[in-house]
């Protein structure tokens, strides 16, 4: 199950809503997901360690992720393959600003508006699946 969130500044015009987690159709998103790495619709990197695997596999979650640099928020699918369960390949997510790596944010609390640097306030939560 996963959760869906939404964020707006008071002080600027922004907003933000994303969801969070995996739902019901995880198996079969994974098993396409495997599919399309294989078949080089994720880059050449993937495709290649997704052929040579012995026994791949796909994790994936919807999350929210922040640049260390400039504080720009974007959903994304964490993606990662595995061979068993070793992680060989992760995807890399990079800010479209100003080209640094994001990350994951672990907490939704304290979130700061990436336009004017103010504490974004929580909105609507929801469950879905």
């Amino acid at each position: 199950m996963g959760q869906g969130f939404s964020y707006k500044c008071n002080k600027c015009d922004y907003t933000l809503e994303f969801m969070q987690g995996v739902g019901f159709l995880y198996p079969m998103e994974a098993e396409k997901m495997l599919t399309e790495m294989q078949q080089g619709k994720f880059g050449k990197r993937f495709m290649e360690a997704a052929n040579n695997a012995s026994a791949p596999s796909v994790e994936f979650s919807r999350e929210l992720y922040r640049c260390a640099k400039c504080g720009e928020l974007r959903p994304d699918l964490k993606t990662d393959l595995l061979d068993g369960d070793k992680v060989i390949l992760s995807k890399r997510h990079i800010c479209g600003k100003c080209r640094e790596i994001m990350s994951i944010v672990k907490t939704n609390r304290g979130l700061k508006c990436p336009k004017c640097k103010s504490k974004l306030v929580t909105g609507n939560m929801i469950l879905w699946d």
